[in-house]
C-alpha cells in the first residue's frame, strides 16, 4: 500500500487558486494511471475547490505562511533556503503533512508506504507498483527525473531528489514515529507545532533535501533508489514558491513519456 500524500500551498499565496486547482487535479491524473491499484490519495489544503473520486480531502482554517505579495521567491538557492519565507513555508507543508500522517495511520501496517507529492508534479505509471514490489525496503528515493517547461520541453535532472518534494517514499511508521499525535485534539496549527520537534517539522517533514540522510544514512534504516527516471518537476507554470516557472528547456517529450506519466498542461 502507498499513500501518496499532498500538501496545497494556501489560496492567499497564488497568482490564481483556480489554476492551483487545476494543477492539483492533473496530478491526481497523474497519480490515477499507476499500474498498481494498491494505493490511495490525501489531500490537505485551506479551501477544497473542487472534490475528485476517491481522493479523501482535509480542509483546515489556518493563517497563511507567508503574506500576499512575498510568497514567491526570485533570489538566488542560498538566500532563498534561508529566508524566513522558506522557513514559514517549510513550517506550513510540514505541519499539514502531520494531519495527513494522522489520517492515514489510520490504515497502518507494517508494508505500508507513504509518499509526498508537490501538487503540480506528475509520477511515473509504475512508481506505487516498485514501491509495493520492495516492501523490505524502509525508504525509496527517486533520484533521476525529468525537469519539465512549457510546450512539452524538458530536461534530465540526476540528484532529483534534491532539487524536487516529489522523490522520496518512506514507511509511514518510520517517519510518523516522532510525532506525539495525543496532543493534536482540536486541528489547530498550534497543537501540531507542539506535537514534534521544530527541526523535524521544517527539515524533514516541510522539506525533502534532507529525508534520505536523516533515514538511511543516519538511522541506517533500509533504502532503495528507483532505477528510472520516476518523477517530473513541473516548471511550466508560474504558482510556484520558487518562481521557477514558464521554463523552455532543450528537449522535447515523446509520446510513451507523456502517456508514462501522464503529463497534462493547464
Amino acid at each position: 500500500m502507498v499513500t501518496f500524500i499532498i500538501s496545497i500551498k494556501h489560496y492567499t499565496n497564488s497568482h490564481s487558486y483556480e489554476n492551483t486547482w487545476r494543477l492539483l487535479e492533473n496530478t491526481l491524473d497523474s497519480i490515477n494511471n499507476q499500474s498498481d491499484s494498491d494505493y490511495n490519495i490525501i489531500v490537505v489544503s485551506n479551501k477544497t475547490l473542487r472534490d475528485y473520486p476517491g481522493v479523501n480531502f482535509i480542509e483546515l482554517n489556518w493563517d497563511a505562511p507567508t503574506t500576499n505579495d512575498d510568497w514567491q521567491m526570485y533570489d538566488n538557492l542560498e538566500s532563498r533556503a534561508e529566508s524566513s519565507q522558506m522557513k514559514n513555508i517549510r513550517l506550513d507543508r510540514g505541519t499539514k503533512h502531520v494531519m495527513a500522517l494522522r489520517e492515514a495511520r489510520q490504515m497502518t501496517n507494517d508494508d505500508h508506504f507513504v509518499m509526498f507529492v508537490d501538487g503540480d508534479d506528475f509520477i511515473h505509471k509504475d512508481v506505487a507498483l516498485f514501491a509495493n514490489n520492495n516492501l523490505h525496503a524502509d525508504m525509496i528515493r527517486i533520484c533521476d527525473g525529468i525537469k519539465l517547461g512549457v510546450d512539452n520541453t524538458y530536461k534530465f535532472r540526476d540528484r532529483f531528489n534534491y532539487m524536487c518534494g516529489t522523490s522520496n517514499i518512506i514507511k509511514i511508521n518510520a517517519i510518523a514515529d516522532p510525532i506525539n499525535f495525543g496532543i493534536i485534539q482540536n486541528d489547530t496549527q498550534e497543537e501540531v507545532l507542539e506535537s514534534v520537534d521544530d527541526y523535524y517539522l521544517k527539515m524533514i517533514l516541510g522539506s525533502h533535501k534532507f529525508m534520505y540522510r536523516h533515514f538511511v544514512e543516519y538511522n541506517e534504516l533500509i533504502g532503495v533508489d528507483i532505477p528510472f527516471p520516476a518523477a517530473v518537476y513541473n516548471c511550466s507554470h508560474n504558482e510556484q514558491h520558487s518562481g521557477r516557472g514558464n521554463l523552455n528547456l532543450p528537449l522535447k517529450l515523446t509520446e510513451e513519456q507523456i502517456k508514462n506519466f501522464n503529463i497534462k498542461y493547464i
